[in-house]
Order: C-alpha cells, then structure tokens, then sequence
C-alpha cells in the first residue's frame, strides 16, 4: 500500500502521490478464458485505504528504544460513532458470521488489536500490536465512555533496526522492545515534540469525542428557548428535547433518573433535555443537559439541571425507587392521638365539653417528628391544626420540649347535630397541610351532640282539605323540654279523635325524632265544611294536640240510575238519571269524571258535570237489549244494567227497483250491461219500513221520492210505482250512475248502467292456406271488413325434412356425417313456429333440443356405440307437457374393423419355465372389433409387465420387462412378439401382462397369462447348515461313535435351493480303533457351466455400463488409516432420500474420516489447514438400540402417515460396515425422513402430545422441519440434486445376485482344473483309508431312493442284503 500510494497513504480526497510505483497482476486461466489483469493502484478497498479515508482525525507519535537506535513512527486514527452507527471499517472479505471481531461487546473494533506493523514500509502481517498503557483505558475511571477507546486504528513503521523472520512474515521481538521500560514515546504536535503523550493523548480523545462523535439522539423536538440560570451568552439558543436516545437505551420525559457519584445522591423524574444550539427537529450530538424533578418531590419541591453524562446508565429502576423510599421515610406518616379521658359514646349529650387530648407527629419508622430536614440547616418545623366543623377552627398549642400537641377541655356544646374534629399536620408559617402534592397525615373525630329526655310534640303542616275515604300521614315531631328534637323511646301508640266522623289508621312508624301516622282514613256523611281532628300521644307532659280540616266527597265508588226501566219506539229520544256516590253515599263530581253506555257493542259517550242527567238519542235498536252504564275512569266502580225495549218504527226504511217486463229485481250497487245508445224501461220501485212490511204510497210520499237521471219525474208515475226511462250512454263502454232517494229519512238505492256491444265468438277456420283473410260483419245496414292473419294451429307433429340417405350404416364408434332435419307442423301439416316446442331423440342415449324460430329441430349424430345389430331412433316432441309424434329412422351397426378391442397371446403352453432360463416366444395379436386382426399396429405401442404372484393388479415397483423399443415384428404386421428374455429366477406363480397403448384406443388394451417358475437343472449339493469335522473313538457308548446325525442336504440350482432334499440318518452300534479324519465328496454333473459364466458377466456388464447417480466429490487420501471421503462412504438407492440427506449434511459431505488422530493431523498439516477431518477415536460410540419416537416399549403409540425412517437406515455401506455406522450415526444421529411436508408436520405435533423429544425431520419433497419444530424459508429447502454434492446410487440389486452366481461356477468350474485333479488322487487314496476304517467300523452306503433323496446308513458290520439288493 505505502509502495505504491507514498507515506500519507492512499487519501482518496486528495490528488495522487506524485511517485509513479505500478504494480500489476495478471490472473491466467485455462483457454478460451483470457486473462484478467489488475493495477494495484486502482485499488480502493484495502484496510488501509478504508482506515485512512474512514478516519476523523489522527495522533503521530515516535518511540525511540534504547541502545540499539530502533525508531518507530505511529500514527492512531479516530473513527467516530456518527448518528446510528459506528464508522470503524469492516474487512469486506471476511465472513461475519465467524469473524470474533463483531462481538458488540467487545465495542466497534472488537477483539482486533490497534496496531498493524510495517518494516522499511513493508507491512508484517503476522504481527500486530493491541494497545500500549499511554493509550489504553485508565483503570480508576475516565470522564470518557468506554467505547471511545474501541475506536482507534493504527500503524507504526519500523526502521531496519529491528529484526524480522525469514519470509518477511513476523518481528522477532518488536512488541517486547517497545513496551521495556526505557523506550520513550512522545507525542508530535504541529512539528513540536512534547514529552506526556499519556496527556496529550486523553486531551486528543476527549476532542475527537466532543467534536466528532454523534453519539446521543435527541428526539421529540419542542421549541428553542432562551435560559435565564445560564450568565453570558451561553443562556441562547438552547434546543428543547423531550427525549434522549444513548448507548441503545431511550430516556425520556416523565422517567426516573439517578445521578452519579453525587453527595449526596440526586434522583428525580426528567422534565426536559437541552442541547446548546438552534435546531428544528431530530439531531444526533455529544453534550446536553437534563432537567430533573427531585424526588421524592414532597421533600426536595425543587429542580436541578446536570449534563447528561452525569445520568447513571446501569442504575435499574429497583435501585432508584429504593432510594426514593429510602427519602420517604423522612416524612410524616400519621398521627397518634391519646385521651385523658376515653370518649367511649360518640352520641354527646347537649352542653357537654371533650377532652383533654394528646397528639404526636410520626414518620414511616415510628419516630416523633418535629421538623423536616432535606439536607444541611434545621429544616422546616411541623405543627397541628385543630378544626371542629359546625363550630370554627382552632389551633392547637405546641411544646417543643415534649414534642406534644396538647388540647383542653373544648365546649360546652349546646348546638344539636353531627360534628367533626379534624387535626391536621401543618407545615411553616403558611398553616399548608401539603408538602409539594403529598397530604399531610391528619385524623378525623366524628361525634354527635343530642337532646335530652322527650317533653311534647308537634303536628306537621296539614292540607287544608281532605276527601273522604283517601288515607294520608300525620307527623309528630318529638321534642324535649328546650324544644330540641329528641327520640321517643317508648312504644306508645297515638290516639285519632274526630266528632261526628269515623277515623281509621293503619300503621305507625318511628324514625329518629319522628313519629308518622300511616293510612289516616276519614269516613262519613258530610254535614259541614270544616271539622277539629284530635291527635292523642299517650306518656308525654302535653300528649294532645289538635288540628283543623276540611273534608271533601271521595272518590267514585258506585253508579245510581233512578229509572229502573224504560221503552222507547226506534228513532225516539230516551232520558237517563244518572249519579255518582262514594263509599259514603256522598254524592261526588271529579274532573274528566266520564260515564259511558253500550248497547251490544255500539257505544254512545257523554260527559258528566256535577249531577245533572244526560239524554241519549237512540238510534235503529231491536226490540229488546240492555243499557250498561259504566265509569270509564275507575274500572273499581260496578256497572249498572238498565232494561230498554225498543220498538220498530213505521217510517221508510228500504227501497227496491225491479223490472216488470223482466220479473227481476235489481240489488242495491249492481253494475247493469245494455247496448249501447238503448232504453232501460219498465222500471219500478217499492218502499218497506223497519218491520219489512210494504208502505202504500201517497202523493205526501212520493213527493219525496227523487231520481238523479232526470229532473222532471212524473208524479202520477211515482204514484204508481213507475221510475222514469233510462237513456243508456252511445259510447262504447260509457257508464251512467242512476239513483232512487227518499229524502226525509236519508234512504236511497243505486246502481249503474254500463253500454257494451255485440261479441261474436267461436270464429274458426278449418282448412285453406296460411297468410292474410278478410272477414265481412253485417248488421242491419252496416257493414265492416277487417283483414286477419291465419297462422298455423297448435303444433300436433313433427316431419323429418331432410337426413342421410336410407337404408341408414353406421360403424360402431363413428357418427352419422348428414345431421337430421325435422320441422315442426299443426294437425293440417302447416310449418308452425311455436319455439316452446321442445324435440327430443330417443336412442341408447337421449338428447333434448328446442325448435327454432321456423320450428326446425337439427340433430347431429356424434357416435353410435352397441353391439351389431338394427336400431330404431325415435323423434318426439312435447308441448306443454303433452306428446307431439314424431317420426322414426332405422339404422344398422356394423362393428369397426379397424378399432382394437383386445389382445390375443399366442405361445407355447407345454414349456416349462425354469428359473433363470429364457421364455418362450410371445405373440401378441391386437384383435379389431369385428374379430379380425389389425395390421397397422406399431410394435412400439406394446409394453409387457412381469410380477412374482397371481394378483391381477400389478405391484408399485414393477418393472418393464419387454419396453416398446424391443419389441418386433413377427409373421404379420398384426403380430409382436418378445424375444430371449430372461425367466425370473425366483420360482413359483408369476403373472404376465401385455398392453397396448396408441391413439385408437382410448383406454389401454391388456391381457394377463399365469405362468409357474420351476427349478433349473442342478448345479450342486449342499448341507442346510455346514457339519462340523466328527471326532470318533474307541467306546461303547454311542455318542463317541457317531459320525453323522439328522444331516440335511440339498440339491441346488444356480439361483436357489430346489425342492428335492437328500436327508442323512447314520447310526452306530459296535465301536472302532484307530479312527482318524474322513470327508465325504458328493457332486452333481452340470452342463453348460461356461456358456452360463458367459451370459452372467454379459448381464452384469450391462448394469456397470447403465447410466446411474455418482458422487462428484474427489477421493485424494488413502492410507492405512484413512477411511475415506464422507460422500464415498455410503450409497443411497432412492433419488430423493439421496438428495435430501446429501443437502442435510452440507459441509460434512468432503470430510475425511480417519481411524486415529494422528493420521486426520497429518492430512491437516500436508492441506495446510484447508481439509476438514475427522478421527474415529475422538468420538462418542452412539448406542444403535433407540426407536423412532411413536415407539414406545416395542408398541407404536400411534398410526403415522409418511413412512417415517431414520435417515441412517437409507445408507448402504458396501465397505468398513461398522466404522461407517457410528459415522453416520454422529453425523445424522436421529434425523428422520419422511415422505412430505405436511406428513412431517402432522407427525412432530403428534409427538410433541406424547411429550417425547423429536429430532430433524427431512421430507423427500426437499424440505427440512428442524428439531425445534422450524420449517420455510430457503435455508430450509433443498436446491435441485444436479446443484448438490450427493451420495452415488448402488448398483441394481440384480447385479449382486449375477456377480455371486458367476463366482458360483467359476468355483464349480476350478473342480475340473489340474489342481483339483490332483486333490481327486488325494481322496482316492483317504477312501482306501476308509475302507480300512469301515471293516473295523462298518460301512457306509449311500444311494438314491425312489423320492430321490440320498439316505446315508451307518453299519457296524456288513450291510443287509435287502438294502443291497434295494
């Protein structure tokens, strides 16, 4: 850096060095990538640029060491706190997460150490240099934060003097050379050289922190104001803040504060903060002050104005409410009161004095005060005021002595009634019983001054007049020889008294002085206005007392009608005598007092005033009914019923209009229909009275008989019965309202006269064409024409107009190409347009359509499907739910030669099936409809099933074993056939299944055959379980002398054991001498031993040559100690569970495990640091027996979707099995993986109810749900495998099975080697041995029974000669 950009550095704000140094790098990459170069001059984010254009300002220094001439020359560099953050420079290329140097604890430098060394102005990165004791923080506590010290950069430049490593890499003892004792730094000051660098050093700090540091934010802007306990021009401008924002913590207004390192110790609740300067809103600054109100402010009522620095930061809010208690206690608390003379009844008798008393002034400890002290001097002195409401005040006398409030004798009290002393504390000379807003203690004394013994009493104020009947209350008041109100104690009762009258209570109650008379009734007939009541109270000096009242008639109690009876002729006046009485018989009249009548339900309503009858003037009554006179006003009063018979009057009651000519009698209102321009006559008329009998009529009567149609009647016609003639209205429709009145008695009969003309209906043609017609109207002499549209009938059939040619064919499958016209006609067979017609087509399947606007109907035949034969369709139509014929069209299916319908398998049934052989040839025929085969099928479309089993669904994990590329041509096009596919090896039921997929069919065409595997040819024989080597001896007993016992041997096939078994039954009887080893040799001949080998290998080398996921991850160590590459270790067959485990282990994936330590430290050493190891004798061997957690104690707690496994049960490890497991197991430990997310989700709820721990759970689906239950986001979804580092895929399982077969007959085929034939000798000449053995022994025969199974025998001596001859 300093090669290229000079001394000062490179100062981006300031022109170039003038000295030209360039240096340039070029990176080379492999073609076709070209070169990348790069001036160093350019660059701009080094450390020492961002330091030097990061920095505020800077303090040079030199030291000198003693002896040897070494020079240093320093520069530190201030980098303030600005606003929100610190500007201390961050190294960009490394990584913030794992850097120690951004611990916010450790402030804005961290752990990094202040000096970087350069030598001869190259730097030397392996040394650094913390801090020197001139420059660090001060131990016993520095005016300035501590964080001011964590933002200071640094370098020193060395001279020659001091030595360096080889590489140019580290000082030898720099650091140790300047911190000895006799090496001096001093401080260089404008070209001036000064001896105190610690001094000058604090100074410098102190102004980079007041001039640079942003460090409190001011916030809450009020106003800007001018201080007046500021002298000098400093009292403006100063900004008025309502809250602070320092070191991360928000002080505000309102919030309790305490100071530091204060005697004595302020606390107070922050009123304001001020900052020196004009401003207008948020501003971040160093400085200020804040205004506190002390507290507690009963003590102190004052405040104090501190810089902000001044506020203790670590003091909680416990501490500073401690310490405002703490003050409290110094104030007063409460009073304590003591009597010379106990008052034990607050109820005083009138006259009577209290006290003395004796009252003390404690605080919260219980002390007797006499002052309050907030600090230095006597304080301010306490006293008690006394104060008896109801009387005055008083103050009580002090005694500084005794520190006692002494009251005496206070009365006599002569006043009736409550009273309260109250003492209160009172602070100085201004009798305040408050200090700041804190109430002093005080006490209250309630006592009451009462009368003495009951005398007399007096009546409370009466009305002056009271209604008989009505109840209403007397009070007594109760008073003693001074006329006081006093309580009367007895339970007398009073007695009522008044002449000529009945006088009632009902109850009497006391309450404290008083005496009240409940529900006073007074009874009886008025004499006069005005009576004496005497009221008597028994027990009393003056027990009687004497009012004066006047009495009113009560309330209504009864109704009183003087006539009993009465009879009247309909439409006649009646009078009633009506009254009014309360209980009394006094005769009574109340406002709004309203009596009403009804006859049935017809009402008539008057008033009553006084006493005075009313008349009624009755309407039409029948002959006879019932008055019911009723006070509507008191529903308590009793009707009363008056008879009255009414008898019908003989005047004109009704009217009736009849026609002579007619015989009909008109009804009253009727609407009259008459052509138009007519005569109504004939008319006439009749009169009945109320009693429906017939009024002869007289000229006096008919004189009053008026008609509306005209004004001059005839009056011998009215005589006669007979109305005048009706002219009926010209116009069409016109009305005219006629009406018959007899005026005196208001009765009348109307009705009205409607014209109307001639209606011809029930015209109809029959027959004759559709369009225009003229119809003639003739009557008398006129004559009208009127032109009318004839449209067809109502819709009665349906006609196929147009459709495909007959007789009608149609392949089974296609549609009908010519669509079906059918047309709509009336019973004439005119087309009819009625489009509520709707057509119907009646098949296999029905079809509804409305007919159009011509009343045409168009069907389309899309498909016709059913078996071969004639058809019919229907037409039909509906009409307002009423059938329309229509007509029919025959049809013939014929089926489709060219649409497949099944498949038929052709092949040869008699072969047997042997396991690991090839199948017979297959030949699949695609059958048409009609049951001919198709021929232009492609083979491709073919595909052939195996699975093991006769299910008829096949399996999930099937495989194909004939895809369409194989499949080829036989005989015909119509025929595929599968050739030389291998038989499975397993043997038993298999089910194979042919299908066809191709654009004509729609559904997928398949078929099935059963077919059984059976066993091969032999390939050896071997024992179920290996025998050990038989040890005989020389004994009686026949343990020692058996060489065989219950041995079971089989006969194998290449692939797996057959079913023919050779069982082994030896027995001994006689003993033997000289018994040595023996083996027994039974082989069976194979053929084809080397074209089988060859097929094996062929087969295996296609698995190795498929395709298949590998591990890209480079496998570079090897030794006898390393294990090997993390990613190499283990395969995974499933595509998903390979991609989210791979992702899981992330970073672990390239580790190296090695079995020692020894070994991971040499790999570390030789990759420099940069490989990541892991030796298996630094960790912990995991127990392998734990469950997943829905298992408990062998029992699934409960039924999970998902198919939950332990991750580690994925991983096949070919090689180094157990070292791999406790491998994995610490890398994957209980991880688990499960089908999907929500699965996942669900299981770990379910159990977290079990209260059972539940580690990391990955889904195939490539989410991850962590062991505290988090999920989402992108750090917990797994990218695409082909952006993954993933475990390879293990060969086919097929493969293994090849590779052990061929090993299989490689061995069967070495039998046949020189070697082996040498071993052949070997054995011939063990069984001459035997035979030796077997004279001494027995023998042993083996042979080969009718179940084909191998018996071996055991004699002791020569065989039976039926078993020979067997």
């Amino acid at each position: 850096h300093y090669y290229i950009h000079g001394s000062n550095g490179n100062v981006l704000s300031q022109p170039s060095f003038k000295l030209v140094v360039f240096i340039q790098v070029t990176l080379r990459e492999k073609p076709p990538k070209s070169p990348i170069l790069l001036n160093l001059r350019y660059v701009n984010n080094d450390m020492q640029t961002l330091y030097i254009n990061a920095a505020a300002d800077s303090f040079e220094f030199q030291a000198t060491t003693a002896g040897d001439g070494g020079k240093v020359e320093g520069v530190l560099r201030y980098h303030p706190f600005l606003y929100d953050r610190e500007t201390y420079p961050k190294n960009p290329s490394s990584d913030n997460g794992d850097s120690d140097d951004n611990e916010s604890d450790a402030g804005a430098r961290g752990k990094k150490d202040i000096f970087e060394c350069f030598w001869n102005g190259r730097l030397i990165p392996y040394t650094t240099v913390s801090e020197f004791d001139w420059c660090s923080r001060p131990k016993k506590g520095s005016a300035l934060p501590a964080e001011c010290f964590s933002r200071l950069s640094g370098v020193l430049f060395t001279n020659d003097k001091f030595s360096v490593s080889t590489n140019k890499l580290k000082f030898m003892e720099l650091e140790l050379k300047l911190r000895n004792k006799e090496t001096i730094f001093t401080p260089i000051l404008k070209d001036q050289v000064s001896r105190n660098i610690e001094k000058e050093f604090m100074q410098w700090l102190q102004s980079c922190h007041e001039r640079y540091d942003k460090q409190v934010r001011f916030f809450g802007f009020r106003r800007t104001i001018t201080r007046t306990d500021v002298p000098g021009k400093q009292n403006s401008p100063w900004g008025e803040f309502s809250a602070i924002e320092w070191d991360g913590k928000i002080y505000q207004t309102g919030q309790l504060v305490k100071s530091q390192r204060k005697t004595p110790t302020l606390y107070g609740t922050i009123v304001r903060f001020l900052l020196h300067g004009e401003y207008d809103g948020d501003v971040f600054a160093t400085g200020g002050e804040v205004e506190v109100t002390r507290e507690p402010s009963a003590l102190y009522n004052d405040t104090k104005i501190m810089p902000i620095s001044k506020i203790d930061r670590t003091a909680t809010d416990e501490v500073i409410l401690k310490g405002i208690e703490k003050d409290n206690d110094k104030l007063p608390d409460k009073l304590r009161l003591e009597w010379k003379e106990e008052i034990l009844n607050p109820q005083i008798p009138a006259g009577s004095s209290i006290g003395p008393l004796l009252v003390e002034i404690l605080n919260r400890k219980g002390d007797v005060i006499s002052h309050i002290s907030a600090g230095q001097g006597p304080g301010t002195w306490l006293s008690v005021g006394l104060k008896v409401i109801r009387h005055g005040s008083r103050f009580l006398f002090y005694d500084p002595k005794l520190k006692t409030y002494i009251l005496f004798f206070l009365g006599p009290l002569n006043d009736l009634g409550k009273y309260s002393l109250v003492l209160n504390t009172i602070v100085g000379e201004q009798d305040s019983t408050c200090l700041g807003n804190r109430i002093l203690p005080s006490h209250t004394f309630h006592f009451t001054i009462t009368g003495k013994p009951k005398d007399h009493f007096t009546l409370s104020q009466l009305s002056p007049a009271y209604r008989v009947g009505n109840p209403f209350d007397i009070v007594l008041q109760i008073k003693d020889h001074f006329g006081h109100p006093t309580a009367l104690s007895s339970d007398t009762q009073p007695v009522l008294q008044c002449s000529g009258l009945d006088v009632s209570y009902e109850t009497v109650s006391k309450s404290d002085t008083k005496v009240t008379i409940k529900g006073v009734v007074v009874r009886g007939k008025i004499q006069m206005h005005h009576y004496d009541l005497h009221v008597t109270l028994p027990g009393l000096k003056k027990s009687k007392e004497t009012a004066h009242i006047g009495l009113l008639p009560g309330a209504p109690h009864s109704v009183h009608v003087k006539e009993e009876s009465a009879e009247v002729e309909n439409g006649s006046p009646v009078m009633f005598n009506v009254e009014i009485h309360d209980e009394a018989g006094n005769l009574t009249a109340n406002p709004k007092q309203l009596v009403r009548f009804s006859v049935f339900l017809i009402f008539k309503s008057f008033i009553l005033n006084s006493a005075r009858p009313a008349e009624h003037n009755g309407r039409r009554l029948e002959t006879s009914r019932f008055f019911y006179f009723i006070l509507s006003s008191q529903k308590n009063v009793a009707p009363v019923v008056i008879g009255l018979k009414v008898v019908p009057s003989t005047r004109v009651a009704r009217i009736e209009v009849y026609s002579q000519s007619e015989d009909l009698v008109l009804r009253n209102k009727e609407k009259i229909s008459w052509p138009a321009g007519g005569l109504l006559e004939n008319l006439c008329y009749r009169l009945f009275n109320e009693r429906g009998v017939e009024v002869p009529l007289t000229a006096d009567i008919t004189s009053k008989i008026k008609v509306n149609w005209t004004g001059d009647a005839n009056s011998e016609d009215l005589v006669l019965g007979k109305l005048p003639e009706i002219q009926v209205p010209t116009q069409l429709q016109g009305e005219r309202f006629c009406q018959v009145s007899y005026q005196e008695q208001n009765v009348s009969f109307c009705f009205t006269v409607t014209s109307n003309s001639v209606a011809l209906k029930g015209i109809r043609f029959h027959s004759g064409p559709l369009g225009p017609r003229e119809l003639c109207f003739h009557y008398k002499s006129f004559e009208e024409r009127v032109i009318i549209k004839v449209t067809a009938g109502e819709p009665a059939e349906l006609k196929l107009i147009s459709g495909p040619e007959q007789p009608l064919q149609v392949l089974k499958g296609h549609g009908i190409p010519t669509p079906f016209l059918l047309q709509l006609c009336d019973e004439w067979g005119n087309p009819s347009p009625d489009q509520r017609v709707v057509v119907e087509v009646r098949s296999s399947r029905q079809s509804l359509k409305p007919v159009n606007a011509e009343g045409k109907a168009q069907f389309s035949v899309l498909a016709v499907n059913g078996s071969k034969g004639y058809y019919q369709l229907n037409f039909k139509g509906s009409f307002n739910e009423k059938p329309i014929r229509g007509p029919s069209v025959f049809l013939t299916v014929i089926p489709d030669p060219n649409k497949p319908v099944r498949l038929s398998v052709e092949y040869d049934k008699t072969a047997k099936l042997l396991a690991g052989g090839t199948f017979p040839v297959f030949s699949v025929t695609v059958v048409s409809d009609e049951g001919s085969p198709i021929t232009d099928i492609n083979p491709a479309d073919f595909s052939m099933l195996l699975w093991k089993g006769e299910s008829s669904t096949p399996p999930e994990t099937v495989s194909e074993v004939c895809p369409p590329a194989p499949l080829k041509a036989l005989k015909l096009v119509c025929d595929s056939c599968c050739r030389d596919k291998s038989i499975p090896v397993q043997i038993g039921p298999h089910t194979i299944q042919f299908t066809l997929r191709n654009d004509k069919t729609k559904v997928p065409l398949l078929t099935q055959i059963k077919i059984n595997v059976v066993p091969n040819q032999p390939f050896k024989l071997a024992p179920t379980s290996i025998p050990k080597i038989p040890v005989v001896s020389y004994s009686m007993e026949m343990p020692s002398r058996t060489l065989v016992e219950n041995m079971t041997l089989v006969i194998m096939v290449s692939f797996c054991p057959r079913r023919d078994i050779l069982s082994v039954y030896p027995q001994c009887m006689t003993s033997a001498k000289n018994v040595t080893h023996f083996q027994l040799f039974i082989s069976l001949q194979v053929s084809r031993v080397e074209q089988m080998i060859h097929e094996k290998m062929a087969e295996a080398a296609q698995f190795e040559r498929a395709p298949r996921r590998v591990c890209s991850i480079p496998n570079n160590f090897s030794g006898p100690d390393v294990v090997g590459v993390v990613g190499h270790l283990a395969l995974i067959e499933d595509d998903d569970a390979a991609r989210v485990i791979s992702w899981h282990l992330g970073g672990d994936m390239d580790c190296v495990i090695t079995r020692t330590t020894e070994a991971a430290k040499r790999i570390y050493d030789d990759t420099q640091g940069n490989q990541q190891v892991l030796p298996l004798d630094s960790i912990r061997k995991n127990a392998l027996g734990r469950t997943l957690p829905h298992i408990k104690n062998g029992r699934s707690l409960f039924d999970p979707d998902g198919n939950p496994v332990f991750a580690r049960h994925l991983l096949i490890c070919p090689k180094e099995t157990e070292i791999c497991t406790t491998v994995f197991r610490n890398l994957l430990d209980d991880t688990i993986v499960m089908d999907d997310l929500n699965s996942a989700t669900n299981y770990r709820r379910e159990v977290m109810k079990i209260q059972t721990y539940c580690s990391t759970i990955l889904t195939r689906d490539g989410n991850r749900v962590s062991a505290r239950g988090k999920f989402g986001g992108s750090q917990n979804k797994a990218p695409p495998i082909g952006r993954l580092r993933v475990f390879a895929s293990p060969l086919p399982q097929r493969y293994y099975v090849l590779k052990e077969e061929t090993d299989q007959r490689n061995h069967y085929k070495s039998l046949e080697s020189p070697e082996m034939k040498q071993k052949q000798e070997q054995l011939n000449q063990m069984k001459l041995q035997l035979q030796e053995i077997e004279m001494q022994l027995g023998e042993i025969l083996f042979f080969m029974s009718l179940r084909k199974k191998i018996v071996f025998a055991y004699f002791p001596f020569n065989p039976p000669h039926h078993l020979l001859k067997s």
